[in-house]
């Protein structure tokens, strides 16, 4: 299921749909923008940046990304990502049949008890992930026949390109080499470059296309 890079959407019916592997045993990962940042100050066109002296630099905090395992407590935040990350999908050209694959509920009681069933699933591996204590993404890993799948993985947009979508990656590709899986699967929507480079900059590569259509 992958879609040569120069040819970014389906000539007819439905969309066409990136699946993505790694070269190596486990790593991949279905992912809406795993990572932007923001800039260090705002300033008007046409306005150079403030002059900064050397003595008068402003104190930076630095947070650590890290990831741990969903818990009980999580769930309402676990629920409120869900929900932001699906109506990211829907907004996204073509997104809509992945969203509706994806989407756990029609409404925020139904998510939480979706993600309360995953908890108490031994198969089912649900992560957090963290800036410092902050919980500010989740990922979701899935046995797929003797591979595993990555099903969500959600980063909020103001922590991204911090390093929070690798670090929940990293995490499921240990999960995995934990459970003697033999890789990981994921998929993307085709012209979705975001999420293409993130698979490609952790050695994920598009292996197959999957076509279709929903005029019958």
């Amino acid at each position: 299921e992958s879609l040569p890079a120069d040819d970014p959407q389906p000539r007819h019916g439905t969309p066409r749909r990136l699946t993505f592997h790694s070269r190596s045993d486990a790593g991949a990962g279905w992912t809406l923008h795993p990572g932007l940042g923001a800039s260090p100050g705002v300033w008007n066109a046409g306005q150079m940046p403030p002059a900064r002296s050397h003595d008068a630099r402003p104190s930076v905090q630095v947070h650590e990304a890290g990831t741990r395992d969903a818990g009980p407590g999580d769930v309402p935040e676990l629920a409120s990502m869900h929900m932001a990350a699906h109506e990211a999908l829907m907004s996204m050209p073509k997104g809509a049949p992945l969203a509706a694959e994806l989407r756990r509920g029609d409404d925020a009681a139904e998510v939480r008890s979706s993600f309360e069933a995953d908890l108490q699933d031994s198969d089912t591996e649900v992560l957090v992930g963290l800036l410092g204590t902050v919980t500010v993404g989740y990922a979701v890993l899935v046995p797929n026949g003797d591979r595993g799948r990555i099903t969500e993985l959600w980063v909020e947009p103001d922590a991204r390109e911090v390093g929070v979508g690798t670090a929940l990656l990293e995490a499921l590709r240990a999960e995995a080499a934990a459970r003697s899986m033999h890789g990981l699967d994921s998929v993307a929507l085709p012209g979705d470059r975001n999420t293409k480079n993130f698979f490609e900059d952790h050695a994920m590569v598009a292996r197959a296309i999957v076509v279709g259509t929903s005029d019958l």
